[in-house]
């Protein structure tokens, strides 16, 4: 995944206060975790993974460990998806 795409879904993850699921690489092998982010201000690039029920600390994460992220299995069918009335634009096909 990008490394700006990573940087996008976690400021929004952050500020919605959205579970999510990523993969870190740890030494040679990837740890899949699930939890609640949030960013630690006393550094840039270091967040911290809690449980969402209690916000218990699971791990400390650095921005570089992280190869994917995706929205939490639990968290996903309370999300809305977007119908094309919501955009006030039509695409239309180039090719």
């Amino acid at each position: 995944m990008p490394e700006f795409q990573i940087d996008s879904f976690i400021e929004k993850a952050i500020q919605n206060n959205i579970p999510v699921k990523i993969n870190v690489q740890a030494g040679q092998h990837t740890e899949s975790i699930e939890g609640q982010l949030f960013k630690d201000f006393r550094h840039q690039d270091t967040f911290f993974m809690t449980t969402p029920e209690n916000r218990k600390l699971i791990r400390i994460i650095f921005k570089k460990q992280i190869t994917a992220i995706s929205i939490s299995g639990s968290f996903k069918s309370t999300i809305r998806t977007a119908s094309s009335s919501d955009y006030p634009f039509k695409l239309r096909k180039t090719s």
